[in-house]
């Protein structure tokens, strides 16, 4: 009896100390998976690296984000400045590919400007 009474306190305990949170790695760095689509692609956040920061330096050549993230306030995500935006889109260059669609650093929002560099690998 004693055990079924620690049981749930172990696990409530176990389970607070959880990470929840999902990594993916982008071009060598650990990133957080803030949210995945219906249609498999993922939206991340990354640190700011050296290499992160020549990407965002790029010419853009694409949209951010398609499908599901489409619908959301993407503006908010670009004001924090703190980390690196990261759109995963797997398998849209080819099987057990991925294409990488990085946010710029100071991207326009005006409808028409393709405001990400995208890549695949």
């Amino acid at each position: 009896m004693k055990k079924l009474l620690i049981l749930p306190v172990v696990l409530a305990v176990a389970a607070c100390g959880a990470d929840d949170v999902q990594k993916v790695d982008v071009f060598g760095t650990e990133c957080d998976v803030v949210a995945t689509s219906v249609n498999g692609d993922s939206l991340v956040k990354c640190p700011v690296t050296p290499e992160l920061e020549a990407i965002q330096a790029m010419e853009a050549n694409s949209m951010f984000v398609s499908g599901d993230f489409a619908e959301k306030n993407i503006t908010e995500y670009a004001a924090d400045t703190e980390g690196v935006w990261v759109n995963l889109n797997p398998n849209e260059c080819g099987d057990g590919t991925r294409r990488y669609r990085v946010m710029l650093k100071n991207p326009v929002f005006d409808g028409v400007a393709m405001y990400a560099v995208s890549q695949c690998m």
